[in-house]
């Protein structure tokens, strides 16, 4: 009886060395990975290998095996790993020492053959004993996990997700931008579009003026910085002058890109200079506002364009609702001096 159970323990052990290299495994050990894509006869299409979990390689030498009856080979790209030679049916890497590269290494690329039927053209790999090693010359065996080319109409209709934005490029003033708006299936994750989208450049945005005076302030000239700092438009300014309480006072006025923008100063008879507030009042803030004096106006013109003659001269509105109420009243007077007056008839009677 314990030979027996000894045999069948040791027929164990072998099946379970035997196992093919695709078993699932416990997902910690060094994989290859072949994705899966899909596509229909006469297209185009590329198939990643990504490494997973790596030890550390020096060397690596998969063997493909792909399904010739529905995939013509187009060539390769490299990925992480540079430095390949690459086959059609093979591949080597040999490195200046061991990487430890997670992620795509390989890009291998197909045309669908346009005979190719519906169903999955698989790709796979054979890696195994003396394919993978490390400088210290330890093997290193991975679990091979197969892809493919999924040909034809699939189990399921694509159900798209909103649309996303990706590789999104900021526009500048004067550089246009663009993002790939990306559609993918809300249950697969397949993609289903890519479109790239241009964006305009903003054009260039400008800051409030600075005005730069000439020393005797009979000149002066605005400049206009545009906010990203990559463009500056000077403004030759008209100075007006006139005395005031105390002093001189000049200013200084531009139109810019359809708006006015002054700024003024006054000179003291002892020399010094004060400023003004800086008027940037723009026509279009002047027509949305509903404040006279936010609109330039004096004080004494506010005060007017506030005054009850200032809405009459608007609308000519007269309060309804007194004028009909007086109206009642007077007509219930009447009626009860009508009253009185044929009662006082009856009695002399």
């Amino acid at each position: 009886m314990k030979k027996l159970m000894s045999l069948l323990l040791i027929i164990l052990v072998l099946v379970s060395f035997s196992l093919p290299a695709n078993a699932q495994g416990t997902g910690t050990e060094p994989q290859l990975v072949v994705s899966t894509v899909e596509a229909m006869p006469g297209d185009e299409v590329s198939v990643t290998i990504t490494i997973r979990n790596n030890p550390g390689i020096g060397v690596i030498n998969p063997k493909f095996v792909f399904d010739s009856s529905r995939l013509q080979w187009l060539g390769y790209e490299e990925g992480g790993l540079k430095g390949w030679t690459v086959t059609e049916k093979a591949g080597v890497w040999l490195g200046t020492a061991d990487s430890d590269y997670n992620g795509v290494i390989l890009t291998l690329r197909f045309k669908v053959l346009d005979t190719a039927q519906d169903g999955l053209a698989e790709i796979r790999l054979v890696c195994g004993d003396g394919d993978a090693y490390n400088y210290a010359e330890q093997l290193i065996l991975f679990q091979l996990i197969s892809g493919g080319v999924q040909v034809g109409k699939q189990a399921h209709e694509h159900s798209p997700a909103p649309e996303t934005k990706e590789n999104e490029v900021v526009p500048g003033c004067t550089k246009p931008g663009s993002y790939d708006a990306v559609v993918k299936c809300l249950e697969c994750g397949a993609e289903i579009s890519r479109v790239t989208v241009p964006v305009p450049a903003t054009g260039h945005h400008y800051d409030l003026p600075r005005f730069q005076w000439s020393e005797d302030l009979s000149e002066a000239s605005a400049y206009f910085i545009c906010t990203e700092k990559d463009d500056v438009q000077e403004v030759e300014a008209a100075v007006s002058h006139r005395t005031v309480s105390d002093g001189e006072e000049y200013t200084a006025s531009v139109t810019f890109q359809g708006k006015p923008y002054s700024e003024s100063k006054i000179r003291s008879a002892d020399g010094s200079e004060k400023n003004n507030v800086q008027n940037t009042v723009a026509p279009a803030a002047v027509e949305e506002s509903a404040s006279p004096a936010e609109a330039g106006l004096s004080p004494e013109a506010a005060a007017d364009a506030a005054s009850p003659a200032a809405e009459l001269a608007v609308g000519r509105s007269f309060p309804v609702f007194p004028i009909a109420v007086g109206c009642c009243l007077i007509a219930a007077l009447v009626i009860l001096l009508i009253r009185r007056s044929r009662q006082s008839k009856k009695k002399k009677k």
